[in-house]
C-alpha cells in the first residue's frame, strides 16, 4: 500500500531540549480484561477506548468501540459498549440509530458530561455511515450515560461522499456553558478544489448547534485535517480549546510530514501551529493528539504522536512530542525504550496524572512493536510529565503476534485511588477461535493495585480533556476507505 494510505501523525513547532530519561519502572498491574458480549471474528473490539464516570459512582467507566462488529445481517455495522470501572459489568450497549452495513459505528469514542446531569455521556463516530445518497458520508452520535438514550445526532454542514465525518471525536466545554461540547473530525472532506483536505466542526452539547468550522491555515489536498482531535483549556481562559491533527499535510518539500493546530474555544482563532522538531517526509505528525497540563502551569499542553517518523536507521519507528500551550515550545521528546523499525510509536496518545504528582503524564501506544518472537504484538508506555522518565511498560496478558495492543489508549481513575489508570485496546487480538475479535485492558496507574476481573474520551478523566483513539495499524483489520482517505489507516506496505 502506498504511503498516502496512512495512519495519523502529529507535529508541533518550537524546539527545546529533548528529554527522555529512564528511571525505575513499576510492574504492570491488571485491573480489568474486557471482551465483547457478542463474540465474533474480525470485530475489532478495542479499536477505540475512552474513560469517564458514566454511572455516577465516582469511578471512571470504560467505553469501547467495536467498529467492525456485525449487527444482525449488517456486517461491520459496529457497536460501542460501556463497562463499569468498579466490576467490569456491562452498563450500556450502544447502536447506531441508522442501521446499515459498513457504518463502522464506534470507530471513535469520547466521553464527557454533555447534558449537565453530572454523569459522563458518550460520543461515538460512524465515519463510513451513508447519509442519503452520500456513501461514507459519516455521522456522530451522543448518548446519555444515565440510560443510553440518544441525545444528539450530528452531521457535517457540508454533505459529500467520502467525507468520513466522525473519524475522530472529542468532548469538552468550549463555550463555557457548563456542558461538554463535541469536536468532530472529517479528514476526507474536500474543501473547494482540494480533495480530502479535511475539516473539523465543533457542536454545542446543549442543542447540537454548530459553534465552529475549523480549517487548516495551509490549504492543500490530502491534508487529512481532522484525522485526530482533542480538547482542553490551552490558553487558560476557562474555555476548552481544540487541537486538530493534519498528518497528511505537506510542509515545505516534505510531503505528508504533517502538522497540528490549536484553535481558541472562545472564538475559533488560531492559537498555535505545531511542527515536528525533526522534519522529514511521511512522518505523519498529528496522527494522534491529546491535551493535559504536563508542566503544571495550569494550562493544557499538547501531546502529538508522529508514528511514521524515522529514528536513526529505523524507518517508521515513531516518536511523540509534548509542547507547551503557553508558547508552543517543546517540553518533551519521547522515544520507545525498545527501538525497532515500523513500531509506530505514537499511533495513539493520552494524558493524565498517573503517578499522582499533580502533573499530567503521557501514555503512548505502539501497536506494531514486536515483543519477543511476536511481530506486531504491540505495547504501551507511560512517561512522566515532569521529566519524561519511563513510569510503566504495559503488555497484553494474552501474548500473540499481530494483536495491535496499544492501537488505542485512554486514561482515568478507574479504581478510585486518585491516580489515573490506563485503558489499552488490542483490536486485532484473537480470542479463542475468533481471529481479530479484539480485547481491551485496564491497568493500574500506580502499578500496585491488587486483583483483576474479567468481563464478557475523554481519554482522560480531567473535566475538559478528550483523547482520540489510535488507528488500526497493519494486517487486514479495519481498512476503512473513506473517499480514498484511509482513516486510522493500516501500516503502509
Amino acid at each position: 500500500m502506498c504511503a498516502r494510505h496512512m495512519m495519523r501523525l502529529f507535529l508541533l513547532g518550537a524546539l527545546a531540549p529533548a528529554i527522555v530519561l529512564l528511571a525505575s519502572v513499576d510492574a504492570q498491574t491488571l485491573l480489568l480484561t474486557l471482551n465483547t458480549p457478542n463474540p465474533q471474528a474480525g470485530a475489532g473490539f478495542g479499536n477505540s477506548v475512552a474513560v469517564g464516570d458514566v454511572n455516577g459512582d465516582g469511578k471512571a467507566d470504560i467505553a469501547v468501540g467495536v467498529p467492525a462488529e456485525g449487527v444482525g445481517a449488517n456486517t461491520q455495522q459496529g457497536r460501542t459498549y460501556v463497562f463499569s470501572g468498579t466490576d467490569s459489568s456491562r452498563l450500556l450497549t450502544l447502536d447506531t440509530p441508522n442501521p446499515q452495513a459498513g457504518a463502522y459505528f464506534g470507530y471513535s469514542v469520547a466521553v464527557g458530561d454533555v447534558n449537565g446531569d453530572g454523569r459522563d455521556d458518550i460520543a461515538a463516530g460512524a465515519p463510513a455511515e451513508g447519509v442519503g445518497a452520500n456513501t461514507q458520508h459519516g455521522r456522530a452520535y451522543v448518548f446519555s450515560g444515565a440510560d443510553g438514550s440518544l441525545l444528539l445526532t450530528l452531521d457535517t454542514p457540508n454533505p459529500q461522499v467520502g467525507g468520513g465525518f466522525g473519524n475522530s471525536v472529542a468532548v469538552g466545554d468550549v463555550n463555557g456553558d457548563g456542558k461538554a461540547d463535541i469536536g468532530v473530525g472529517t479528514p476526507g472532506e474536500s474543501v473547494g478544489t482540494n480533495t480530502q483536505q479535511g475539516r473539523t466542526y465543533v457542536f454545542s452539547g446543549a442543542n447540537g448547534s454548530l459553534l465552529f468550522t475549523l480549517d487548516t491555515s495551509s490549504p492543500q489536498a490530502s491534508a487529512g485535517f481532522g484525522n485526530s482531535v482533542a480538547v482542553g483549556d490551552a490558553n487558560g481562559d476557562g474555555k476548552a480549546d481544540i487541537a486538530v491533527g493534519a498528518p497528511g499535510e505537506g510542509v515545505g518539500t516534505n510531503t505528508q510530514q504533517g502538522r497540528t493546530y490549536v484553535f481558541s474555544g472562545a472564538n475559533g482563532s488560531l492559537l498555535l501551529t505545531l511542527d515536528t522538531p525533526d522534519p522529514q517526509a511521511g512522518a505523519w505528525f498529528g496522527a494522534s493528539v491529546a491535551v493535559g497540563d504536563v508542566n503544571g502551569d495550569g494550562k493544557a499542553d499538547i501531546a502529538v504522536g508522529v508514528p511514521a517518523e524515522g529514528v536513526g536507521a529505523n524507518t517508521q519507528q515513531g516518536r511523540t512530542y509534548v509542547f507547551s500551550s503557553a508558547n508552543g515550545s517543546l517540553l518533551l521528546s519521547l522515544d520507545t525504550p525498545n527501538p525497532q523499525a515500523s513500531a509506530y510509536f505514537g499511533n495513539s496518545v493520552a494524558v493524565g496524572d498517573v503517578n499522582g504528582d499533580g502533573k499530567a503524564d503521557i501514555t503512548v501506544g505502539v501497536p506494531t512493536e514486536g515483543v519477543g518472537a511476536n511481530t506486531q504484538q504491540g505495547r504501551a508506555y507511560v512517561f512522566s510529565g515532569a521529566n519524561g522518565s519511563l513510569l510503566l511498560t504495559l503488555d497484553t496478558t494474552n501474548p500473540q503476534a499481530s494483536a495491535y495492543f496499544g492501537n488505542s489508549v485512554a486514561v482515568g481513575d478507574v479504581n478510585g485511588d486518585g491516580k489515573a489508570d490506563i485503558a489499552v485496546g488490542a483490536p486485532a487480538e484473537g480470542v479463542g477461535a475468533n481471529t481479530q475479535q479484539g480485547r481491551a485492558y485496564v491497568f493500574s496507574g500506580s502499578g500496585t493495585a491488587s486483583g483483576a476481573s474479567v468481563s464478557g474520551g475523554r481519554g482522560s478523566s480531567a473535566p475538559s480533556v478528550a483523547v482520540l483513539a489510535g488507528i488500526a495499524a497493519g494486517g487486514a483489520l479495519l481498512l476503512l476507505a473513506v473517499g480514498g482517505w484511509y482513516t486510522r489507516r493500516r501500516r503502509p506496505r
